[in-house]
């Protein structure tokens, strides 16, 4: 039988999930092509990285703005939202490690990124140009911003201290 009473319990609680919250801050997800863990240095027959196509699309440079990183983000800001608040509702209640939260942050963002390939950017994407329709489809292609698989596969997630 514990010594401790349900106050002092409550009060080593919070001070248990204090600590984790300054643990958090002092971390960040990053999420898209991150220097530490992507396959950016791969080179694209036109002698273009995996990071230079990856944010040619994401900016618009020269090519129709397609957004993979930010507009997957504000599409599913809501859903992204309601996985942090579980995260750190597991930290708290179930003790779970605040890295294992930020990592599971971090996982459920890369998913969402990866689905912008499926779904034309949540439906933002603007359509190919007849042009890249048919040269496309003279390689057996069709899919908007895919035609290796390269820069979706590369897409992921690291958590930095």
């Amino acid at each position: 039988m514990s010594n401790m009473s349900n106050t002092d319990k409550n009060l080593a609680d919070l001070r248990a999930f204090q600590t984790k919250l300054e643990a958090a801050k002092k971390m960040r997800v990053k999420v898209g092509l991150p220097s530490g863990k992507t396959i950016a240095t791969h080179v694209y027959d036109g002698g273009q990285s995996v990071f230079e196509i990856g944010a040619k699309h994401e900016f618009g440079i020269g090519v129709p703005r397609r957004s993979w990183l930010r507009n997957s983000v504000e599409a599913n800001r809501p859903a992204i939202i309601k996985t942090i608040h579980a995260q750190f509702d597991l930290a708290k209640g179930a003790g779970a490690p605040v890295d294992k939260a930020m990592d599971t942050i971090g996982i459920t963002v890369r998913n969402f990124c990866v689905r912008a390939f499926r779904t034309n950017g949540f439906d933002s994407w603007a359509p190919l140009s007849p042009a890249t329709m048919a040269e496309k489809a003279a390689r057996g292609k069709s899919t908007t911003l895919i035609d290796t698989g390269t820069l979706r596969q590369s897409i992921t997630w690291e958590v930095v201290k």
